[in-house]
């Protein structure tokens, strides 16, 4: 019966690396024939069997002592695999030794090989760059490359995010309020996704983790001065004094048109702003009704209805969740909006001190940029500017361009390697 042998078989027996007890059980015809075959003709063997690997095997076959060390290295390799393939959370622990992981594969690569130190390891090699993305990259704060990925944001840009999230100016001003005065002022243009992707590194404590719920939407007014909402919030300062709020918002702009402070909850102090309002910034006799919504609350009947209904403010009273399906969300919002990004953030002593506080802070949430009205305020939108998506279009575009220039002109040594990687 003719047996058939493998090739490396035959290769190791003309290059002499086969040992010689084995020869026995071949055929004396066979060795002849491996003897005096031609190997260069088989495809791969000076790639597998280079002069550099051959000379490498026969020192180590023909020193005992290296063999010896060789089997012994491999013998603890083995043990090593199997004891870290059966610990739970050994990739929880090399990921917290990155950077010592990717000293040590960098320093063995010339003697393993990266392939099989990243084995070593558990990880991939696609995870190996990416580490070292994350660890040398001097101008990403995120694991990407910037000279891989050209239209992360740019070196300047990330100056630009950071000066803005961190000016002591903004320090109380949602993320969203810093994105817009930062694109209006024409210091640097991107997406609001971006912005907050890079905002975090520079404070974290502006970023609030967020549970978005699908909501309807509520009543809304085609311009300004047609739907105007009142509503009272309560604040307490630190000698704990009960303090009543009382707001009244346009809808189609979000402007505070007006605002009292008191000590009483009534509806003779709702009725005195809403006739300053009137006065001051609503209507003209030519002007068609305004629509006014309120809740439930005793502070919008009594003098408030009687009034309307005498026609000394013309306004057309509606109810929410009674006369309308809809809520009375739109000043709420404000109020959450006037408590947690100015009431709440300073330390007020008394009802004094709260009114007087107010009276900046009405005028700063006015002129603040709001994102329902896509960069524009409130104040601007009520005096005839029309909010639009696509404001700052044309600057993004560009910015776009411009940062994959910039970015493709770095010159970081650290980012060599996942270059030469992609080549």
């Amino acid at each position: 019966m003719k047996h058939s042998y493998h090739t490396d078989i035959s290769v190791q027996f003309k290059l002499g690396l086969l040992e010689k007890d084995i020869y026995k059980i071949f055929p004396k015809s066979t060795l002849y024939y491996w003897k005096t075959k031609d190997f260069s003709k088989v495809i791969g063997c000076d790639f597998v069997f280079s002069d550099e690997k051959i000379e490498l095997i026969k020192t180590f076959l023909s020193n005992k002592s290296l063999l010896k060390a060789a089997k012994g290295l491999f013998f603890v390799f083995s043990v090593w695999v199997s004891i870290t393939s059966n610990v739970r959370g050994v990739k929880t622990v090399f990921k917290k030794n990155q950077e010592m992981i990717i000293k040590t594969i960098d320093f063995v690569i010339p003697l393993l090989g990266l392939k099989h130190a990243c084995k070593l390891f558990k990880i991939s090699k696609n995870q190996f760059y990416a580490w070292k993305r994350k660890i040398y990259c001097t101008f990403s704060p995120l694991e990407k490359c910037l000279k891989q990925s050209l239209l992360n944001v740019s070196p300047s840009e990330l100056q630009t995010i950071k000066t803005f999230v961190q000016d002591e100016q903004y320090k109380d001003a949602p993320l969203t309020a810093i994105y817009y005065e930062m694109m209006r002022k024409e210091r640097a243009f991107m997406s609001l996704t971006t912005f907050y992707k890079y905002a975090k590194f520079f404070n974290n404590t502006a970023i609030r983790k967020r549970f978005k719920i699908k909501q309807k939407t509520g009543i809304r007014a085609v311009k300004p001065k047609e739907i105007i909402h009142a509503d009272v919030c309560v604040y307490r300062p630190l000698d704990y004094t009960k303090c009543f709020i009382y707001f009244i918002v346009d809808n189609f702009s979000r402007m505070i048109l007006g605002w009292k402070i008191s000590l009483e909850y009534k509806s003779s102090i709702m009725l005195d702003n809403l006739r300053n309002i009137y006065l001051t910034h609503l209507f003209n006799e030519e002007d068609p009704c305004a629509t006014l919504i309120v809740d439930d609350g005793i502070e919008n009947k009594g003098y408030v209805c009687s009034s309307i209904e005498n026609q000394e403010i013309k306004l057309n009273r509606l109810v929410a969740q009674k006369d309308i399906r809809f809520s009375n969300s739109m000043v709420e919002a404000v109020n959450k909006r006037m408590k947690y990004d100015f009431l709440f953030r300073n330390q007020l002593l008394d009802f004094e001190h709260t009114q007087q506080f107010l009276e900046t802070a009405v005028e700063q949430y006015n002129n603040r940029p709001h994102s329902a009205l896509f960069g524009l305020t409130p104040y601007e939108v009520f005096h005839g500017a029309i909010p639009d998506k696509n404001l700052f279009k044309d600057q993004k575009e560009q910015a776009k361009m411009l940062r994959k220039a910039e970015n493709k002109a770095l010159s970081c040594d650290s980012c060599t390697f996942s270059i030469e990687k992609q080549e």
